[in-house]
């Protein structure tokens, strides 16, 4: 995720070498930040410009909504594996994990890695909503562009 007070934050907080770095990353993060509401907002401008002579003639017969229900699924599948790697790698720190007295080895695995079991969940979740949720998701992309009533 992009984060930009984040990143100033941690930067004010380490040695200068590791400042530059953390500042040139957040500046490329910034530059495809960028780039990508470049594509979104201006995407008839470019597909104009990479492809003159179509003249609204493609070879494929679809509507530019199913084109984005496509997309939003395969994001969604992207978002999947993401999950299903960082839940292999929980049930790994699970299996490993030798539960302390009082307390079972879940809770044990959730206080040491916290950030993992909440980001593997909002993965899930991005999945599950992207995936289910493409026809809602197309409509409302069409209202935001303009293009739907």
């Amino acid at each position: 995720m992009i984060s930009i007070p984040g990143i100033l934050f941690f930067a004010s907080q380490v040695a200068s070498d590791s400042r530059r770095i953390t500042l040139s990353n957040g500046v490329v993060e910034l530059v495809w930040l960028v780039l990508g509401c470049f594509l979104f907002f201006k995407s008839d401008q470019v597909a104009d410009a990479l492809f003159p002579t179509l003249d609204d003639e493609l070879s494929i017969n679809t509507t530019s909504r199913e084109l984005q229900e496509v997309g939003f699924s395969l994001i969604a599948i992207y978002f999947a594996v993401g999950a299903v790697s960082r839940l292999a790698g929980l049930i790994y720190v699970f299996a490993r994990a030798v539960p302390v007295e009082g307390q079972s080895r879940f809770t044990e695995v959730a206080q040491r890695n916290p950030e993992n079991l909440i980001a593997m969940t909002a993965q899930l979740l991005v999945c599950i909503v992207l995936f289910f949720g493409t026809q809602g998701l197309a409509n409302f992309w069409q209202r935001v562009r303009g293009g739907g009533d």
